[in-house]
């Protein structure tokens, strides 16, 4: 499973337009000699999680209207930060729950830690460096602490209409050191959990993946078309139409899959775009006595996977944009 944090802080490498050739070449080198490196330095060890609800950080970008419709806050929309608030009737939900996994050599050394949160990697939008965002400042501390020959890793949970605007306003800054700030908050969340995770033998491993093919809609190819007409006027040198894209709108069908991992009795289910809060606690609630924790984007990226009542209450999500690529039916 590659599972990305989907920070707004680097190069494209999801079919948008913008490629690096030479950055998609280094990252995919980069993330084939991770592999290699753990295929090479394997060892038997124990294996342990543990769930609690995070404090802070995340709060719901959809905010619920007294007609019942509903609209997104968003960074650089002004108009989305100050609503009457005579016409608000509440929030939408957030999952709190932290999944931290922690992997022990059989001497107690942490080798590593796995955590999974729902919420925005958002936070570095206009910083200049390619930032991994707060995950990424938050594992780069761990790692710190725990040892230079520790892994940290960070999978994002059902951040789909999650953003981490409960501890900076809606418009900003999004710079480095507010990445820097809610990393270390995040991190300090993550360690403490960490200490408490009880390891044990792992006896059950299992894996499943199931591909799929889902319908394109409609206004996200006219926008397409409309837009790499634009951009290439706007940015000659600069704007591409990935070979991604490229097959799609040859095909005319988008070609993914879901996956799942079982360790014991934790169940990582990987799904291949942003997924919604109401997503996450559905499946939470088909699955009682076990632990699931959803991974989103997760071997793929193919945008927003809105439910029906996504659909039915309208807001950025559900909008025409490049990241609003299937219809109404392929998330049922």
């Amino acid at each position: 499973m590659i599972a990305a944090t989907h920070a707004h802080s680097t190069p494209d490498t999801t079919g948008a337009g913008f490629e690096d050739a030479n950055y998609l070449s280094h990252l995919a080198d980069t993330v084939a000699g991770a592999i290699c490196q753990a295929f090479a330095s394997q060892q038997p060890v124990r294996v342990g999680w543990g769930r609690v609800p995070i404090r802070g950080i995340a709060r719901s970008r959809r905010v619920k209207l007294v007609d019942g419709e509903v609209y997104t806050t968003r960074y650089g929309v002004p108009s989305t930060w100050r609503v009457n608030p005579d016409i608000i009737a509440g929030e939408g939900e957030i999952d709190p729950d932290l999944t931290v996994i922690k992997v022990e050599a059989l001497d107690g050394e942490t080798l590593a830690a796995i955590s999974n949160f729902a919420c925005h990697a958002t936070v570095a939008l206009v910083s200049s460096n390619l930032s991994g965002d707060y995950p990424g400042e938050a594992m780069d501390t761990l790692e710190k602490v725990l040892g230079e020959d520790a892994v940290a890793l960070c999978t994002i949970g059902t951040a789909g209409d999650v953003d981490p605007t409960l501890e900076i306003p809606f418009w900003g800054p999004r710079n480095d050191q507010n990445a820097r700030h809610l990393g270390r908050m995040f991190a300090a969340q993550v360690l403490e959990h960490l200490e408490r995770v009880q390891v044990q033998e792992v006896i059950e491993v299992d894996a499943v993946r199931e591909q799929v093919s889902l319908e394109l809609r409609r206004e996200w190819k006219d926008l397409l078309l409309v837009d790499n007409a634009r951009m290439s006027q706007e940015f000659a040198t600069g704007w591409t139409r990935s070979l991604v894209v490229e097959q799609l709108l040859r095909e005319n069908v988008l070609r993914t899959e879901v996956q799942g991992l079982r360790l014991n009795g934790l169940i990582l289910l990987g799904l291949p775009g942003e997924v919604f809060v109401e997503i996450g606690g559905r499946l939470k609630t088909a699955c009682p006595g076990t632990g699931v924790s959803i991974v989103e984007l997760a071997n793929d990226n193919i945008g927003y996977l809105p439910t029906r009542k996504i659909w039915a209450e309208g807001g950025y999500e559900v909008g025409q944009h490049l990241w609003g690529r299937i219809t109404v039916e392929g998330t049922d």
